[in-house]
C-alpha cells in the first residue's frame, strides 16, 4: 500500500555490520510509493525512487493516513530526490553506539532511517516520538506504536 514502511533484512556485508551494531534483524528502511516502487536513501546512491526487489523484509503501516498526509509525505520525497546519502552520520552512529560520541549530521544528506522519519514528520506524523533523531535505527520503526505490521 502507498506509504507503507519496508524494513529490510538484507545480508550484505554492510547490512550485517549494521545489524550487529544495532543488535537488530533489520538493516534498512524505505517507503513504498506504489505496488512496485520504493523511495529510499541508500549508500553509494542518492535519495531515489526505484523498483522494489527485496526478498527478505517486513511491511509496516501507519493506520488512517489521510490524503493530505500522503500528499505531504510525497512532497518531501519529491523535494529530496537526488540528495546525497549521509555517510558521515552512518559512521558517526557507529562511533556513537560503540564509544558514545556525538552523531554528525549533515543537513539535506540522509541515512535511510532519517529519510523515512523526516518524510513522515513533514506530514506531522512522528513515528518515533520517544527517540532522538540522532539515535534512530531501522529497528526502531518495528517497535513504533504508530505502526502496525501488515506483512
Amino acid at each position: 500500500m502507498k506509504y507503507d514502511i519496508i524494513l529490510s533484512k538484507d545480508n550484505s556485508i554492510i547490512s550485517r555490520i549494521i545489524k550487529y551494531l544495532t543488535k537488530s534483524e533489520y538493516s534498512h528502511v524505505s517507503i513504498m510509493v506504489d505496488a512496485c516502487y520504493i523511495a529510499e536513501s541508500i549508500g553509494f546512491e542518492s535519495v531515489q525512487i526505484k523498483r522494489f526487489y527485496e526478498t527478505d523484509y517486513d511491511v509496516f503501516r501507519v493506520v488512517g493516513l489521510t490524503d493530505e498526509q500522503k500528499e505531504k509525505i510525497g512532497e518531501f520525497i519529491i523535494q529530496n530526490l537526488n540528495h546525497k546519502y549521509d555517510y558521515f552520520r552512518l559512521i558517526s552512529m557507529a562511533f556513537h553506539i560503540i564509544f558514545k560520541w556525538n552523531v554528525v549530521n549533515i543537513s539535506k544528506w540522509y541515512t535511510c532511517d532519517e529519510f523515512v522519519l523526516l518524510s513522515f514528520l513533514n506530514a506531522n506524523i512522528d513515528l518515533l516520538p520517544d527517540k532522538d533523531i540522532d539515535e534512530i535505527t531501522p529497528n526502531d520503526f518495528a517497535s513504533s506504536d504508530m505502526l502496525t505490521r501488515v506483512l
